[in-house]
């Protein structure tokens, strides 16, 4: 269907203001921050200019982006390491737009989350004395194994003697993401050591269904190893996140064939550590093309009516986290006639109309980045059918975060 192009508004509260701002490479600026030109529009961009001065902070502090999302967001930008978690934080989009961000912004590359399950796709951290596995407690992710079948991250429980969890990672501070509840014992103390050194130990909470966070300074920004382990009880780490003082942090939270549905489904304390405990200066939240595939599949609920119901639950549930600035809605690329779902551009209309329906929340329209899949794939942007290549991903991140600076910076004049 024809996508509907729809006419500059003012948001409430800006009467008087211009109709429109010529920016820096012919861009117009309408008054709801709608960048138009130079191939990406960001619609309801001025709703963001909370998140985006929260992210400038980031040349003195801390400041986190929380992404989540489909395969889109999950992958690096190739299809023979698709399950390369260290291809994904360089080349994938989530990292390709922490760092353009950083760069626009003046700080440093802050860090990024890592799961605590040593998977073959993540050489970060490995495990020792086979520690549990369990489900449902960990952020939503996913990683792909030899088979080419996705498989959900999970979180590691320590319960014994010798079950230990090794990360290795380039920062300062290691943040280790625990889930407590004294009910069922796992509220144990536990040691770390830092780069082979001496055991520190840290006492456990006596609390119910609790995440926290313990922060351990290594002292110095380099490469570092930590050791974490059990000392009474059992612990239940869910992941951390390295940072160093300063800079985005890029949370890379990804599920390769995912719709809203999916996480909608997922369990109440796993939404929890998801959208709400971490802080996030700005939350992207990346789906479309599963939705318009499944949509002949009522085992999917992807018609367009509930998919836009779902988007809002989102929405509200990620606007629940009282860090967040802003809501960035994207969605995904135009793919080729061969899958293209029949009814695509709907669901990105969707996108747009809810992203209208709220105070911060705004929408980027990647699909306007080249006309068709036949330029992109030509200009060597995709990989396969349905996902970028990483210059496709730099691509869309170099568009986005120019989109950002732009809107961050009329907000000073």
């Amino acid at each position: 269907m024809a996508k509907t192009v729809y006419p500059l508004r003012r948001m409430p509260g800006v009467a008087g203001r211009v109709t429109s701002v010529v920016a820096s490479g012919g861009q117009t600026i309408g008054p709801d921050g709608q960048v138009v030109g130079g191939g990406i529009s960001i619609t309801g961009g001025e709703k963001l200019r909370a998140a985006i001065a929260d992210l400038r902070g980031s040349v003195a502090a801390e400041r986190h982006i929380l992404f989540t999302g489909d395969s889109l967001i999950q992958l690096g930008g190739d299809t023979t390491a698709q399950s390369s978690d260290t291809r994904a934080e360089q080349f994938g989009f989530a990292g390709q737009l922490t760092r353009a961000l950083n760069a626009r912004f003046g700080g440093l590359d802050g860090g990024q989350f890592i799961h605590p399950d040593a998977v073959a796709s993540d050489t970060r951290v490995a495990n020792a004395g086979t520690p549990v596995l369990v489900n449902d407690f960990a952020p939503i992710s996913a990683w792909r194994n030899s088979g080419s079948t996705i498989v959900r991250r999970q979180a590691v429980a320590l319960e014994s003697a010798g079950q230990t969890i090794t990360y290795t990672f380039n920062g300062r501070f290691l943040n280790v993401i625990l889930w407590e509840n004294a009910a069922n014992t796992y509220n144990g103390n536990w040691t770390y050591s830092i780069d082979g050194g001496g055991a520190v130990t840290v006492n456990g909470v006596s609390a119910t269904d609790t995440y926290r966070t313990e922060r351990i300074d290594c002292l110095t920004d380099a490469p570092h190893t930590v050791v974490l382990a059990r000392a009474t009880n059992r612990i239940l780490v869910v992941g951390a996140f390295v940072s160093r003082g300063t800079g985005i942090i890029d949370n890379r939270f990804g599920w390769g064939g995912s719709t809203t549905q999916d996480w909608l489904n997922a369990f109440e304390r796993v939404r929890r550590v998801t959208w709400r405990h971490l802080p996030a200066s700005l939350t992207v939240i990346r789906h479309s093309h599963n939705e318009a595939l499944r949509q002949e599949n009522p085992a999917y609920m992807s018609r367009p009516d509930v998919f836009r119901s779902n988007l809002r639950q989102l929405i509200d549930y990620a606007l629940g986290n009282t860090s967040v600035k802003g809501i960035l809605l994207i969605n995904d690329p135009p793919t080729s006639t061969v899958f293209n779902p029949r009814r695509a551009e709907e669901y990105w209309q969707i996108m747009d109309e809810v992203s209208r329906e709220y105070s911060t929340v705004a929408f980027a329209d990647v699909s306007q980045l080249h006309s068709t899949y036949a330029v992109g794939n030509n200009s060597g942007m995709y990989v396969d059918n349905v996902h970028r290549s990483a210059a496709g991903f730099q691509f869309e991140a170099d568009a986005i975060a120019t989109r950002l600076a732009e809107i961050g910076r009329l907000s000073l004049v």
